[in-house]
């Protein structure tokens, strides 16, 4: 007797999760599925993609490499999510290098046939709602790297993880999975100024760090602080609130 296979489960919001039945099956069948261990690249900066990605499980990230070889990480993804959707509606390449950042399960439907789904109107619903999601995203990442003080910043990157890949505890605290390197990658500012924020938050009540972790002890306040650098009652090493270092 055949055994059904296990359909997973899509954050609602996600391109996945956008479509319903029985388009939804119609997309998944279009192409084949693939288990990748962490860091396994999904696109590559500056190569047009030759599929849609889309995420089944796990998480993944797109990092921009300039030319001294640093690293940014730009944009995060989880489950139901596409990743390379603009490039491959618009067939040119990639911007960024998107990687596995856990284990995951992906689907890759080859470029020509997703152009051909996404003219059928849900799959081109559901495209039209991610891609003004990503400018959206986009667009707020940039406001607070621009206009935001480095506080903020951190703060806005601290949440954007949480809401991606955090854990809630019982307690109401929520547990990332992140490196003091990665946030600072995903912040775009050096690791020391990260740490002296990391710091100035810890005394704070809003986290607390431990190797390859941050836990969230205070949602609410760290929402304000992103929002306006938040009121700060510790200022070590020079860093007060507002401060850009």
């Amino acid at each position: 007797m055949a055994t059904a296979r296990t359909v997973p489960a899509f954050d609602p919001a996600s391109f996945i999760g956008l479509i319903h039945e029985p388009d939804r099956s119609r997309l998944l069948a279009a192409g084949h599925r693939t288990k990748v261990p962490a860091r396994t690249p999904l696109t590559t900066q500056g190569t047009t993609p030759s599929s849609l990605c889309v995420l089944l499980s796990g998480t993944a990230e797109a990092v921009r490499v300039d030319q001294g070889g640093h690293e940014t990480r730009v944009l995060s993804y989880g489950p139901g999510d596409a990743a390379c959707l603009p490039e491959v509606c618009a067939a040119v390449p990639a911007l960024s290098t998107v990687r596995t950042s856990a284990p995951a399960e992906v689907l890759s439907v080859p470029a020509r046939v997703f152009r051909q789904l996404v003219t059928t109107p849900a799959v081109s619903e559901a495209a039209v709602s991610a891609l003004a999601t990503l400018a959206y995203t986009l667009e707020e990442h940039r406001l607070h790297g621009s206009y935001g003080n480095v506080r903020s910043l951190v703060c806005h990157w601290v949440l954007q993880l949480a809401a991606r890949s955090g854990v809630p505890q019982p307690d109401g605290s929520v547990v990332v999975r992140c490196t003091q390197a990665e946030l600072a990658s995903w912040a775009g500012i050096s690791r020391e100024a990260l740490v002296r924020h990391l710091r100035v938050m810890r005394l704070d009540g809003l986290v607390a760090t431990s190797r390859g972790y941050l836990t969230i002890h205070d949602p609410e306040g760290l929402r304000a602080a992103a929002d306006d650098g938040g009121p700060s009652t510790a200022s070590p090493n020079g860093v007060s609130r507002g401060e850009n270092p």
